[in-house]
């Protein structure tokens, strides 16, 4: 006779997903059955409406929609608590109308679907009372589909519907100079509707960044007699007081020619510069083909106007030739391995409206000709090595809607962002920022779209020491201490760390270890807190303490003889020697290995008067050994 185990199913609604199976122990069957919560089935059917109303068969990705799949994993679909919260389906082919029973869809906070076909009049939302973003920029709709709703629309918090797209193709003609051509617009449905030409401008905002054509306010444009100044590209756009701010373009109208030998040689020169014969893909590149056809550069007419070689392994640096490309608009070297430093011809490009460095290794400061970089809207320098002040002209930059200066080394006073009325986002997080450097503008920084209340972009923030190893005698005492130039002279509190576990009680900004045993060898670590500032949090770098039964002369003399204040702000540096030794020398070296300063038989402390701030090795030779330390001047 076969015995079995049997597990009976209970199905409650709102169980989390278990797994249950039945077991026959004679033949090793092993069925195994997922009960997943399902979203209501009106939110299903909604979603299933929007599939059917908008081509969702002809979708550029449909995965798993209208399967037995859970709705969580239909593509662009996040689900909570069994209720559908969001729909991201921008740019995936969605042409029709939205249907009325988005509106069941009551838990959804974001709805994007921009850079479809979306058309005809858009619904009134107001029952979607969680709805906090939606996206349907770069639709089809029109000035009559939108003014029926647009009151009601215009209650949601972050509701981006400008720009919109007429019907038509975009057009590719080859400028022959001297010549004349007319581009023709279609004329938009609505009222009172007002036409502007456009020379278009790359942008990182949904405002209209374009260069206007003084005068040329028809659907009609004329080029006439046209020379090498009029190869670009071209774009009406219609405009109506019936909805303030809303804009729909035509198709472009782009007259192309041959981009300069100036322009192709700076080209040529980031090629070879930044290894281009390994980049991932180098399609085209070096080659007769025309530049526009060159894998992750675009052109304009006969400019260009964007170079993006992201995640496309460039190493070496980038060559002062960048700076020719006096056009430029967007610069994208995302996810490379580049060095050196930024290259201060970069503050030639006064087009660039982005630049995208980050998850590179560059170093260095930021050059203080990026200052001519007014139209700049996107900054990114995530991930760098780049050190520093933040340059305070950054404040009169006035139309930056993102700044990231994150994981660098960049320290002191933070300029007031406060100024910049476009500002979104702001990340400062992982430098070596007190909290004293930002507080005055925290509170604004709190107020921003992508707030500092919600995702910490300011924290935390490291130390600008470096680790130290300390070997002690067991049986000694030996005292821990938070830099003096780590405190923002602001209250904080204190927690240490060993081996990266919290010690109870050590909440001071020194921990003593006493009578030292072997046990207490191991990681010290410490961070500090701001008690004003809610999840500020400075990460102290790493202590490693080795307990031994006798110390080595160089660790004898290393604990004996030290240096402080350190860093030292002033220009007298005090000697404590507790050691028998005769101090008969002392050098100073820079980073670089150059002997910067010399002092034979040193008394008690040294005049540092002509030493520049920076950070120095200084090495010490005594009747008894050698040994070095590092000094910063501040």
């Amino acid at each position: 006779m076969r015995n079995f185990t049997c597990i009976i199913l209970l199905l409650i609604s709102g169980i989390s997903a278990q797994a249950f199976s039945i077991l026959s122990e004679d033949s090793n069957v092993n069925l195994e059955t997922d009960v997943l919560p399902a979203v209501p089935d009106e939110e299903k059917q909604a979603l299933i409406d929007l599939y059917n109303a908008t081509g969702g068969a002809n979708w550029i990705n449909n995965t798993n929609w209208l399967s037995d799949a859970p709705v969580s994993e239909w593509y662009g679909i996040a689900v909570e608590d069994e209720h559908v919260v969001g729909v991201r389906l921008n740019s995936n082919n969605l042409v029709g109308t939205l249907p009325e029973s988005i509106n069941e869809l009551d838990r959804v906070t974001y709805f994007y679907a921009g850079s479809n076909m979306l058309s005809g009049v858009l619904l009134d939302m107001s029952a979607l009372t969680s709805l906090v973003d939606l996206y349907l920029s770069y639709n089809n709709y029109s000035f009559v589909d939108l003014v029926p709703n647009y009151e009601s629309l215009s209650e949601i918090s972050r509701l981006q519907l400008s720009p919109q797209k007429s019907t038509g193709a975009d057009e590719l003609i080859e400028g022959v100079m001297g010549e004349t051509y007319t581009f023709k617009a279609s004329e938009v449905d609505g009222e009172q509707v007002d036409y502007q030409w456009y020379i278009l401008k790359k942008g990182f905002s949904y405002e209209n960044t374009n260069e206007i054509i003084p005068n040329e306010t028809s659907t009609e444009l004329i080029l006439s007699n046209i020379t090498e100044d009029d190869l670009d590209t071209y774009i009406c756009v219609a405009t109506s007081e019936s909805i303030p701010g809303f804009e729909i373009w035509s198709p472009t109208f782009e007259l192309t020619g041959s981009v300069s030998e100036t322009e192709k040689l700076a080209l040529i020169a980031l090629y070879n510069a930044t290894n281009g014969d390994d980049w991932i893909n180098n399609t085209n590149w070096l080659t007769e083909e025309p530049i526009r056809n060159w894998y992750g550069v675009k052109v304009s007419g006969n400019k260009v106007v964007e170079v993006d070689l992201s995640f496309n392994n460039l190493t070496g640096s980038l060559p002062s030739e960048i700076g020719d490309l006096e056009y430029l608009e967007f610069l994208s070297f995302w996810s490379n391995a580049i060095e050196g430093t930024l290259p201060t011809e970069i503050g030639n490009l006064t087009e660039l409206r982005v630049v995208s460095f980050e998850e590179n290794n560059f170093a260095g400061e930021i050059p203080e000709s990026f200052e001519n970089l007014t139209k700049l809207n996107g900054f990114w320098l995530y991930g760098n090595q780049l050190t520093g002040n933040v340059p305070e002209y950054f404040r009169n930059l006035e139309n930056l809607i993102y700044l990231d200066f994150a994981q660098n080394s960049f320290y002191g006073k933070l300029p007031d962002f406060s100024t910049l009325p476009k500002l979104l986002y702001l990340n400062i997080s992982n430098n070596f920022f007190l909290a004293s450097d930002f507080a005055d503008q925290f509170e604004y920084y709190l107020t921003l779209e992508r707030s500092w209340n919600t995702s910490y972009y300011y924290s935390p923030q490291r130390t600008r020491t470096e680790p130290v190893y300390k070997e002690i005698l067991i049986g000694s005492d030996v005292t821990l201490s938070v830099p003096g130039t780590e405190s923002s002279r602001r209250a904080e509190t204190y927690q240490w760390f060993k081996d990266g576990v919290s010690i109870a009680g050590a909440v001071n900004n020194t921990y003593i270890i006493s009578n030292a045993q072997y046990s207490d060898s191991g990681d010290y670590s410490y961070e500090l807190y701001d008690t004003e500032i809610e999840n500020y949090v400075l990460e102290g770098e790493i202590t490693t303490v080795e307990v031994k039964e006798t110390l080595g002369v160089e660790e004898f003399l290393d604990q004996s003889i030290s240096f402080y204040p350190n860093p030292v702000s002033s220009n007298i540096l005090k000697i404590q020697n507790n050691s028998s030794a005769q101090i008969t020398h002392i050098n100073f070296y820079n980073l670089l290995g150059k002997s910067i300063k010399q002092v034979n038989k040193p008394e008690a402390s040294i005049n540092l008067t002509g030493l520049s701030a920076g950070i120095y090795i200084i090495k010490v030779k005594t009747d008894q050994g050698e040994i070095s330390k590092k000094l910063m001047k501040l």
